[in-house]
């Protein structure tokens, strides 16, 4: 869900889990759908 607001929105959202903080851009995540 997350990363289709940041695909329609262009905009990149930070979220953190307990683990580590996920950046989403352009419909992708940083952990490459690890999460």
């Amino acid at each position: 869900m997350i990363k289709l607001i940041a695909k329609i929105t262009s905009r990149k959202i930070v979220v953190r889990d307990r683990n580590r903080f996920h950046h989403f851009e352009n419909g992708h995540c940083s952990c490459k759908d690890y999460w």
